[in-house]
């Protein structure tokens, strides 16, 4: 009997055990709700340095995972102190180079100076040549002056382009010591496709042959005269800062690399109507969606300047012809539907009608690059019976064509399909007849349209020969009807005449 108690006590025991422990278990479930997980408040003397909105550039751009190229000939900021110091209050690092500041002297910014001098003297230390197959190419002076440009800062890049002018620098002296030339060349260099007002700043340490020398500074001067050059170049440099003019005026990347290789004309791309596309900005650009206002989506705006002004350097019968060669026939429904990607950025060719064209002023950027205005023309391709519009952006007009809401001409254009953008008709929404419906169209940038010949210009025939059929049609029915009209009348008035010549008097009458 003992044993018996004894063991439904120790069964009690059990039994109160495992509800003290579901009791504290209840009890601890709910500890989290008041858990010190979500940051405590900070003291009111103590400013709050969490932003208000976060950072969009950084996740813009990993995720692009663009990756430098450079190999053995890259800069690995993060293994050198010269290039970031540790914040001791906040233990991360910061770059000792200074963005939209003149490149700084020592006694300015020692940090800054010792590590300009660095990057000169490893760039020196290659070939040009292997520079430049080692170098990134799918980037633009716009990549380097919006802020993501700090993630390409000691990037290896190369630009092809013109060098427009050309001055001789004197190297300080901490420079030489640290094993560094003597003298350094200072050029501005205009990439392909882009504005002569957007241009790159670069500096290297040897002059080739085939460029001419620039002046030598006077005794005392820092550096010599400008020299005009204007001659083609390829050039692979270190991406150091986007520096200023000294009296703040003027901001521009600056590279640094070893010499610039002339080349005996235009690159290839520049020669060529087909659009180089390697460049990061294509990337961005968002298909089916309206063109983009946002200054976060630069892209976009710096995709559509570089296309419009590669088509201005072609005449409209080129495009056409080399859209041939590169898309052959391409219909209304290829540049709307599924699988239009395999022409973006590509030559089309669109046969139809131009039925409007409105002019537009263009952007700072292009009115600087000699592109004040952009005509923005609505065709209606012969292949499309719903009659659906492609919106085409030309840089010119064709002779006897003006901008007008209205038209009706037989015309054949060709230009980069950009994407199929959306944009606000004319048409009244139903539920709403004071707002517009949004509608979706193929959008075409190219630089002028072909008028067909004004004897095959099927609309502008037909309104030639139809009208005046119809007008002497009218005029003749109407003379034909007034001179039977006439003819009628005259004949029973002789009618008439005879009929009381003939009447015989009746005698009983008298």
């Amino acid at each position: 009997m003992s044993s018996g108690r004894s063991a439904a006590a120790a069964q009690l025991g059990y039994r109160f055990a495992l509800a003290a422990g579901l009791v504290l278990g209840c009890a601890a479930g709910f500890v989290p709700a008041q858990s010190p997980a979500v940051p405590p408040a900070p003291p009111v003397d103590q400013p709050d340095d969490t932003p208000p909105l976060p950072a969009q550039d950084s996740k813009r751009f990993n995720d692009l995972k663009w990756r430098g190229k450079g190999g053995s000939f890259r800069i690995d900021p993060d293994k050198s102190a010269i290039f970031k110091r540790v914040d001791p209050k906040t233990g991360q690092k910061l770059w000792t180079i200074e963005d939209d500041r003149p490149l700084a002297s020592e006694k300015q910014n020692n940090d800054e100076a010792m590590a300009w001098n660095e990057v000169v003297v490893h760039a020196d230390g290659f070939a040009a040549a292997d520079l430049e197959k080692n170098a990134a190419v799918d980037l633009t002076p716009d990549d380097l002056n919006q802020p993501l440009r700090r993630h390409f800062r000691l990037e290896l890049i190369r630009f092809d382009g013109t060098l427009t002018k050309l001055r001789r620098v004197a190297a300080t002296p901490t420079l030489k010591e640290r094993g560094g030339p003597a003298v350094l060349y200072e050029g501005w260099l205009v990439p392909v496709d882009e504005s002569p007002v957007n241009p790159v700043r670069i500096v290297f340490t040897a002059l080739p042959d085939g460029v001419p020398a620039p002046p030598a500074p006077a005794a005392g001067d820092p550096a010599g005269e400008w020299l005009e050059v204007n001659a083609w170049v390829t050039f692979a440099g270190y991406f150091f800062k986007r520096a200023t003019d000294p009296d703040g005026s003027h901001k521009a990347p600056v590279l640094v690399g070893k010499s610039v290789t002339p080349l005996p004309g235009p690159p290839a791309e520049a020669a060529d109507p087909k659009l180089p596309t390697r460049y990061r900005v294509f990337r961005l650009v968002r298909d089916d969606a309206p063109i983009s206002r946002d200054p976060l989506q630069w892209e976009e705006g710096a995709a559509w300047n570089r296309t419009l002004l590669h088509a201005r350097k072609f005449d409209a019968a080129r495009l056409i012809e080399a859209a041939k060669k590169d898309t052959g026939a391409v219909t209304f429904a290829d540049l709307f539907q599924t699988g239009r990607q395999d022409y973006q950025f590509h030559l089309v060719q669109i046969k139809g009608r131009l039925i409007r064209v409105k002019r537009m002023e263009s952007s700072k950027r292009l009115a600087e690059a000699g592109v004040p205005y952009c005509y923005e023309a609505w065709v209606v391709p012969h292949d499309e019976p719903s009659g659906n519009p492609v919106c085409v952006v030309l840089t010119e007009l064709p002779e006897g064509v003006e901008p007008a809401p209205l038209m009706n001409r037989t015309v054949t254009v060709a230009g980069y399909f950009f994407k199929l953008f959306h944009y606000e008709s004319a048409e009244p929404r139903k539920d709403d007849p004071t707002r517009h419906e949004w509608k979706k169209a193929p959008l075409l940038i190219g630089h002028g349209v072909v008028l067909a010949p004004e004897g095959t210009d099927g609309p502008a025939v037909w309104a030639s020969w139809f009208i005046p059929v119809i007008v002497g049609g009218v005029i003749f029915l109407a003379l034909t009807a007034f001179l039977l009209s006439r003819w009628y009348r005259a004949g029973d008035r002789r009618a008439r005449e005879e009929f009381e010549a003939a009447r015989v008097t009746n005698p009983f009458t008298e």
